[in-house]
C-alpha cells in the first residue's frame, strides 16, 4: 500500500474520493429491494478482539505502510502531525509536519513517505530510515496540496492542487532523487484520483468541468484526451490494461465509460442506460472472472444497478440492486464473491452476476477490507462522534459477527506483518488493532 486519504477509501462516491476532512459523509441511501430478510443477521460467535488500542492525534485523514520499516504513518490533520506505529512492536510517536497534513504516500523508490500540508504550501519528506523530516520542498503562493501519488515507471510523486486562487488544474511532479518540483496543468476542475496504468505507464486524472483526461507521464508531461461529459473517476482494468473514464454525459446525465488504450485513445464509449446521476459511484474488480463492477444510481427512479462490464469492454448484465446508491464492490478470495457496501445499514452479496444474499445490519458500513488471517471481510459501521460504531466480521460462508469499537470508525487497513486489521477512529482519536 502506497498510501491513500481514508476518506478517498471509505468514500469514493467519491471517485472524488474521497474526501474525508474530519468525519465519514452520512449522504443518504436506501436498502437495496433484492434478497436478505426485513430483520438483522444474527451475530455468529465473536471472531476476533480488539489486541491493542493505540492513541493518535486529531482529524485523522490518510494512512500509508513502509514494508521496509514496518511502520505505519497515520495523518492528523487537526494536529498537524503524523502518528507512526510499529508494527513489531507496536510502539507509536509522532512527527511534526505542516498545517492540516492531507493524506500519506510512501514512495518504494527512495523510501520515503510525503506529506502534503493543505495549510502550509508545501509537503513534508520523512525518511522511512529515520522517521524524520528530511525537506519541505514549496509549492509555491497560494498553493493547497491535497492527493499524492506514486508513479511506479519514474519513481517520482505527483501532487494536486485543491485551491481556487490558483486553479483547480494544477499539480506537481516532486522529483525522487532530488526533490525538485515541476508545476503541471491539466484541465479544469481536476478531481483528486489518480489511476496508473502499468501498459502506458502512465498516470490518468479526470478533468471533472473540461471533459477531458490528463495523462501524465513520470517527467511530468502531459498528454490531454478529450472524452466529453463530466468525467469523475479513472480505473485501470487489470484485465486488458484499458484505462476507464468514468462519469456522465450533459443533460439527462446518462452515465458513460469512455475506454482508453494504452496509447491514449479512446477506442470505445459505453453509455449506461440504466443511470442517470451526476455522480456515479465506481465498484470493483472480479479477478475470477475478470469483470469489472460499477454502480450506477438514477437521479429520476432514486434506484441503482449494478453494471458488469467484461474484459472485452462489453456490458454482460446489469442487476437491479433496488432503491438508494452503494458505495463499493470488495472481491473476497475465499468464496469468489463480491460484497456491495451501502450506507443504509446493508451489505449485497453478489456472486458472478447474481445477488446470492442481503446482509441487514445495525449500522451503515462504506468500506470492507478483506483479513487474510481469519479469512473474513472487516468493515466499521458509520456511527457519529458521541456514539460507538460496531465493527462487522462476515465470513466466507456469510455469518456475521461484530464487535464495538470507538467513534467515527474505518476499517482502514490490513497490516501483513503483525496480521491485525487496523481501525481508525477518527472521532475517538485511536487505532484499534483487531484480530
Amino acid at each position: 500500500m502506497t498510501g491513500m486519504s481514508i476518506g478517498r477509501l471509505a468514500l469514493m462516491i467519491i471517485a472524488a474520493c474521497l474526501l474525508l476532512g474530519a468525519v465519514p459523509s452520512a449522504a443518504a441511501h436506501s436498502l437495496p429491494a433484492a434478497g436478505g430478510t426485513g430483520t438483522p443477521s444474527a451475530p455468529a460467535p465473536l471472531a476476533a478482539s480488539v489486541h491493542v488500542t493505540i492513541p493518535i492525534g486529531t482529524k485523522a485523514d490518510g494512512l500509508a505502510y513502509d514494508p521496509k520499516n514496518f511502520d505505519v504513518y497515520i495523518a492528523n490533520q487537526g494536529s498537524n502531525n503524523v502518528s507512526v506505529i510499529s508494527s513489531v512492536t507496536h510502539a507509536h510517536f509522532s512527527i511534526a509536519v505542516g498545517k492540516a497534513p492531507y493524506g500519506v504516500t510512501f514512495d518504494p523508490d527512495n523510501g520515503k513517505l510525503y506529506v502534503a500540508n493543505y495549510n502550509s504550501t508545501n509537503l513534508s519528506i520523512i525518511s522511512g530510515s529515520t522517521n524524520k523530516v528530511v525537506a519541505n520542498p514549496s509549492l509555491g503562493a497560494n498553493a493547497h496540496p491535497v492527493g499524492s501519488f506514486f508513479d511506479p515507471a519514474s519513481g517520482n510523486v505527483l501532487v494536486l492542487n485543491s485551491s481556487s486562487d490558483l486553479g483547480l488544474g494544477v499539480g506537481w511532479m516532486i522529483i525522487n532523487a532530488t526533490n525538485a518540483v515541476k508545476k503541471l496543468t491539466f484541465g479544469l476542475g481536476t478531481i483528486d484520483y489518480a489511476g496508473y496504468n502499468p501498459k502506458s505507464k502512465d498516470l490518468y486524472l479526470p478533468n471533472f468541468l473540461a471533459g477531458t483526461i490528463s495523462a501524465i507521464t513520470g517527467s511530468g508531461a502531459v498528454t490531454t484526451i478529450k472524452v466529453g461529459g463530466y468525467p469523475n473517476f479513472v480505473y485501470v482494468n487489470p484485465a486488458n490494461n484499458d484505462t476507464y473514464a468514468y462519469g456522465t454525459d450533459g443533460p439527462p446525465y446518462l452515465a458513460r465509460i469512455s475506454v482508453i488504450s494504452s496509447s491514449n485513445q479512446v477506442v470505445k464509449n459505453l453509455t449506461l442506460h440504466s443511470v442517470n446521476s451526476l455522480f456515479p459511484n465506481p465498484f470493483g474488480y472480479d479477478p475470477s472472472t475478470k469483470n469489472s463492477y460499477f454502480d450506477g444510481f438514477n437521479g429520476t427512479t432514486n434506484k441503482s444497478s449494478l453494471v458488469v462490464i467484461s474484459s472485452t469492454n462489453t456490458v454482460s448484465a446489469t442487476i437491479s440492486l433496488g432503491v438508494g446508491e452503494f458505495s463499493y464492490a470488495v472481491y473476497d478470495p475465499a468464496n469468489r464473491d463480491m460484497y456491495l457496501t451501502s450506507i443504509v445499514k446493508s451489505i449485497v452479496v453478489v456472486s458472478g452476476t447474481t445477488i446470492t444474499k442481503t446482509l441487514k445490519l445495525s449500522q451503515s458500513v462504506s468500506l470492507l477490507v478483506y483479513d487474510p488471517t481469519l479469512k473474513d471481510m472487516v468493515g466499521a459501521g458509520e456511527a457519529n462522534a458521541t456514539t460507538a460504531s460496531i465493527l462487522y466480521l462476515i465470513t466466507s460462508a456469510n455469518a456475521v459477527s461484530s464487535l464495538k469499537v470507538g467513534k467515527l470508525a474505518i476499517a482502514a487497513f490490513y497490516d501483513p506483518k503483525d496480521t491485525y486489521v487496523y481501525v481508525v477512529n477518527i472521532g475517538s482519536k485511536n487505532v484499534e488493532l483487531v484480530g
